[in-house]
This record gives structure tokens, sequence and C-alpha cells, in this order.
């Protein structure tokens, strides 16, 4: 398990390096903030429909 961690976090850290002169083609959100929604629209050039992320079939 430790190497695929490993691998991910490389990944995305490859990904933000790539990005990081080019801010207006990457957005970084964690869908569990409630404003991340509303970045993601907004960087999509999208009116939101609603708050925040819906969220189905919880448990």
């Amino acid at each position: 398990m430790k190497i695929y961690k490993s691998k991910y976090l490389k990944h995305n850290d490859d990904v933000e390096q790539y990005f990081i002169n080019r801010p207006d083609d990457f957005l970084k959100i964690n869908v569990a903030d409630s404003h991340s929604y509303k970045a993601m629209c907004e960087f999509l050039g999208h009116s939101p429909k609603r708050e925040k992320f819906e969220w189905k079939n919880q448990t």
C-alpha cells in the first residue's frame, strides 16, 4: 500500500508542477469544502445551480 500512496502523491505533485505557470488552466479543489462547487463553476465559466456539491447515496 505504501508504494501506491507514494505514486499517488508524486502524480499529484507532478500535475501541480506542470501547471505551476498556468494558474488559469488548473483548479485544485476539495469537494468536501462548501466553497469548492462555486469555485469549480467559476473556473468552468458557468453559473452555479446550487450552493455546494450534491451528496448522493449517503450512508
